[in-house]
């Protein structure tokens, strides 16, 4: 015979379906995720490149892949995200993150081009960040 139900007993809520096989995200990596997103969100529209194209999880042309590269490239240095997440983020493995972020680097070595990621970075503190000018 069963136990009489205390009042003191907590209510175990009853099961909403069979578990799922990736366990629930954190707060941390849904701020991560939307914080990805708006930099998707920046690039985008500072580079004039359809927000589509930039998530389009397959292979992109050379000007798509070079603006993901530099939000990747933002994401991680500016933000702080880990390679990790960034790939999450952009639909991309740790390792092509990675690779981004090596060629925007040596990339930077150039004036024009240093002058643009450095525009970038700076609307990601602003917009993202909440950082002042």
């Amino acid at each position: 015979m069963a136990e009489p139900k205390r009042k003191s007993d907590p209510e175990i809520p009853a099961a909403s379906g069979p578990p799922s096989a990736y366990p629930a995200p954190k707060k941390t990596d849904e701020r991560m995720m939307s914080e990805c997103e708006a930099v998707i969100d920046i690039i985008s529209a500072f580079f004039n490149v359809s927000g589509k194209e930039i998530r389009n999880p397959t292979r992109s042309p050379a000007p798509v892949a070079r603006v993901r590269q530099i939000g990747m490239y933002a994401a991680h240095t500016v933000l702080q995200i880990p390679m990790k997440d960034v790939g999450c983020g952009f639909a991309r493995d740790r390792t092509t993150v990675q690779h981004a972020v090596n060629l925007v680097e040596d990339w930077r070595e150039d004036r024009e081009f240093d002058g643009i990621v450095d525009q970038v970075e700076r609307l990601v503190r602003v917009l993202v960040r909440r950082e002042p000018i």
